[in-house]
């Protein structure tokens, strides 16, 4: 499967960022007619994946500097389990490893959240990638990375334009 497939494949997918309208149940109506429009969306170059929003870079750097990348974005380094089927199809797409947030701290492999994940590395090997299977790294290998955050949520049609507007940190410095 090539990457334009996996996109294609992946259930609430949407590769470019845009927005998707949401049909709200009115309470006092008890229907689900849209008494109220709200748009889920992903920033601009980023893939939608039912809630979530995924983040692939084309660069390579170590750990630490892919880490802090996302933060940048308002995001983590992704979390990329077994029933993650859908991210794990473009990941395998690509044909490489990524940087993901599985990370060991002393003897504990743990996510960015600090749920404890039961994970086996080599000595040396702190850091982990998925490819698309999860495999110990060190740290120091510049990889390209994934990060992830939550679908963001306009709640209105007029607040849809401000919504596609570029936030600060995906334009550097100029705000807008």
């Amino acid at each position: 499967m090539d990457r334009t497939e996996a996109l294609r494949s992946t259930e609430g997918e949407d590769p470019g960022g845009h927005l998707h309208q949401v049909s709200k149940k009115s309470p006092e109506r008890g229907d689900s007619e849209n008494s109220s429009d709200s748009y889920k969306y992903c920033p601009p170059g980023w893939h939608q994946i039912g809630k979530r929003c995924y983040y692939f870079s084309s660069q390579q750097k170590p750990r630490i500097d892919a880490e802090q990348d996302c933060q940048q974005r308002s995001a983590t380094l992704a979390r990329v389990e077994e029933e993650h089927s859908a991210l794990k199809d473009i990941i395998k797409s690509y044909s490489r490893g990524f940087w993901i947030g599985l990370h060991r701290n002393d003897t504990t492999w743990m996510w960015p959240d600090k749920t404890i994940k039961d994970f086996r590395g080599t000595d040396g090997q702190n850091c982990a990638k998925a490819s698309p299977q999860l495999s110990a790294e060190a740290c120091r290998t510049a990889l390209p990375w994934i990060c992830e955050t939550t679908i963001r949520t306009c709640s209105s049609t007029t607040e849809a334009l401000r919504c596609l507007q570029p936030l600060k940190w995906e334009i550097g410095a100029i705000s807008i």
